[in-house]
């Protein structure tokens, strides 16, 4: 494979925005006030972060196990697919779980996604999964939030394994904010241990991935902040808004024949994540190709933003 850079078009806008307001309507001093009050917050919930009890995940009307939620017979042969070629029937305990529940779809589509990686892209995935077969495979989830997909990710790295005599394995989410406070009061933190609980080899951890020195082989970033506004819009300080220090930092733990699958929201944040890998790749000496995947599909959600993907594979 080729070292590839992207081909860029510039973003488009209404004409209307000043050199002073962002795409958001925020101006300068906005996003100043902004940063300054998530600051705040986000110091509050690290130091009041203690909680009670057990995260308790809302279970599907009867109406949607029996499948009739679904929108056609693709949705209802898709499901029985993957859920076929990914869930052993050794995991018939966290399925039953996972099958009563709200998540189920989130789960699906990010495995959707991550099959139809691996069909774009044949044998990529077990190159990476047989390369140093007598270690154990060290994969890692950036900004896991709540992990609500955590099976999707076990599910998958699961499968690659079994090709390789079941060569061990270890998925690690990261996640910065993990105090976030449902209208319950339990945390992001809480759900996502609720979650995994049931796996094995996954650890849910807490902290900047800035900090992460381990090597790994898979890394998995969905929905990188690359732009400063979400990242103020979902509470967190301007001073974490390092985009390209995350990414660098990303490419650089990637051992040899390690895989980098990013995933971004909206056309305006694909290009920007562009930007990113292309200055990344020009700042610095790495041996790695880009592969564009553009626009997946959301066979089991709507979005608003459709999503984007593309792969940085380490030489």
């Amino acid at each position: 494979m080729n070292n590839q850079h992207f081909q860029l078009s510039a973003p488009q806008t209404s004409g209307k925005q000043t050199e002073d307001q962002n795409s958001w309507g925020l101006n300068r001093l906005q996003t100043q006030l902004k940063s300054f009050r998530n600051r705040i917050d986000f110091t509050l919930r690290n130091a009041f972060c203690w909680t009670w009890g057990d995260y308790l995940e809302k279970s599907l009307p009867e109406k949607h196990l029996n499948g009739t939620n679904l929108k056609n017979g693709h949705q209802t042969e898709l499901l029985a697919t993957l859920t076929k070629k990914y869930f052993c029937e050794e995991s018939d305990g966290q399925k039953s779980l996972l099958f009563r529940s709200y998540r189920l779809y989130e789960v699906m589509n990010t495995l959707f996604w991550l099959d139809v990686i691996e069909k774009k892209e044949p044998g990529l995935f077990q190159i990476c999964a047989g390369y140093q077969p007598n270690a154990q495979f060290q994969a890692l989830d950036v900004g896991a939030k709540n992990w609500s997909y955590v099976d999707a990710l076990a599910a998958f790295i699961e499968y690659q394994m079994k090709s390789q005599e079941n060569r061990p394995w270890q998925l690690t989410g990261v996640e910065l904010d993990p105090h976030r406070r449902y209208v319950s009061l339990k945390t992001r933190g809480q759900a996502a241990r609720h979650f995994s609980a049931a796996l094995p080899n996954t650890a849910y951890q807490v902290g900047n991935v800035l900090d992460w020195q381990t090597p790994v082989d898979l890394i998995t970033h969905f929905l990188p902040f690359v732009t400063v506004e979400p990242l103020l819009y979902w509470g967190l300080p301007a001073y974490f808004f390092q985009p390209q220090a995350i990414l660098s930092h990303c490419i650089n733990l990637l051992k040899s024949k390690g895989i980098l699958v990013i995933v971004n929201q909206g056309e305006e944040e694909y290009q920007e994540q562009q930007v990113l890998i292309n200055k990344a790749l020009h700042d610095h000496t790495l041996s790695v190709s880009v592969l564009p995947l553009g626009k997946l599909e959301n066979p089991f959600m709507d979005y608003v933003y459709p999503r984007y993907g593309v792969l940085v594979c380490k030489h």
